[in-house]
């Protein structure tokens, strides 16, 4: 799995740089918002489409990027919106408004590290099916285990390898591929 690339502009394209644009827009205009409003009006409520558009970023840690921002811009908006409900209602209200962000967050980092394993077994199976494929257009047994070392390697991330067979005879190991070591 590939370290995590936050928000970096450079891994997700124009489409990725407009997508971080249109979510901080948004994520200023409902702290706006949020400021302009008296306390009681559930504004943190807004802050969900901001966090739902994370989906569209590759970081699996967007999600939880944005909700330590909301989080911060609702504690934020508690001090400095005018007055409006009791007090007491106010931080309940911002208390759920925080546990619902917190809530989408981590569970579209979930869906986000799932939909990574997914690749990663896509990836695996079509390694597998090539090796299947090549077996079965050819018997030539060196041939077949060259490969077979090669998509191994490529499932590992390895950059080298040595498949051995078993001598039942000799009762030893002896050398059936090898590529990018020394045959010894």
């Amino acid at each position: 799995m590939k370290p995590d690339t936050h928000w970096d502009a450079r891994t997700q394209g124009s489409g990725g740089v407009r997508c971080q644009f249109a979510i901080v827009a948004l994520t200023a205009a409902i702290f706006i918002l949020d400021l302009l409003t008296p306390l009681g009006m559930a504004e943190w409520l807004l802050y969900l489409l901001p966090l739902l558009a994370t989906i569209r970023l590759q970081s699996p840690l967007a999600p939880v990027i944005l909700a330590v921002v909301c989080t911060v811009l609702t504690v934020a908006g508690f001090f400095l919106s005018p007055a409006g409900i009791a007090t007491q209602l106010a931080i309940l209200n911002r208390s759920m408004g925080v546990g619902v962000l917190w809530t989408t967050a981590l569970l579209l980092r979930r869906r986000k590290r799932a939909e990574e394993d997914i690749r990663q077994h896509n990836r695996e199976l079509t390694t597998i099916g090539s090796l299947i494929s090549a077996t079965a257009a050819n018997l030539d047994l060196p041939a077949v285990l060259d490969r077979a070392l090669r998509g191994a390697m490529e499932l590992t991330g390895m950059e080298g390898g040595t498949l051995c067979l078993v001598n039942p005879e000799r009762q030893s190991l002896e050398l059936a591929a090898h590529a990018n070591t020394s045959p010894e």
